[in-house]
């Protein structure tokens, strides 16, 4: 990996670990469990990054499919506003505004890395895109990762071709 993919991987990392303590409090109260064992049962998930691997064989492909992940968990977090609005505290809305402001920056910053390290292959990111959607809306089975784990009413065709063409033209500009 290039040094620019590994100086944003760094701040990722930081800001997805800060993600999961705040979704972490948020189960617990919600479920009213200790968070020991909502741990407990997120433990029990086993990871399997070997379904979605053809699309992390590289730092260009990484990227993409990091910008697409980012990019679709931005407009989803953006939705729920009211939810959190719902349970009555601003801090759970303040919280996730936050979060959603992150993956939005880490959408950009797989952008920047493609467009500093990898600009000869931007004109891949259309097929890959579309590779992407098909592979997300095509009920394909794996579990316990961060990346492609779109569930629910959001994800529909028309959201996530919005968000790929988010990526496919952010170059045209």
């Amino acid at each position: 990996m290039t040094s620019e993919f590994d100086v944003f991987e760094r701040a990722w990392r930081s800001d997805e670990w800060n993600h999961y303590q705040g979704f972490l409090t948020i189960y617990a109260i919600l479920y009213n469990q200790p968070e020991d064992e909502v741990v407990k049962l997120l433990r029990q998930r086993e990871p399997n990054f070997v379904p979605v691997s053809r699309f992390l064989d590289d730092e260009f492909k990484t990227c993409v499919v990091m910008a697409y992940d980012e990019i679709a968990t931005t407009r989803a977090y953006a939705m729920d506003y009211g939810l959190y609005d719902s349970f009555g505290d601003p801090r759970f809305n303040q919280w996730i505004k936050s979060v959603t402001r992150d993956e939005a920056l880490h959408f950009y910053n797989c952008m920047q890395v493609i467009g500093l390290r990898h600009r000869n292959r931007i004109p891949e990111i259309t097929s890959l895109i579309s590779e992407l959607i098909d592979w997300d809306l095509g009920g394909n089975s794996y579990s316990g990762t961060f990346v492609l784990d779109h569930e629910g009413y959001y994800f529909t065709p028309e959201f996530l071709q919005k968000c790929g063409k988010l990526i496919t033209g952010y170059f045209d500009r």
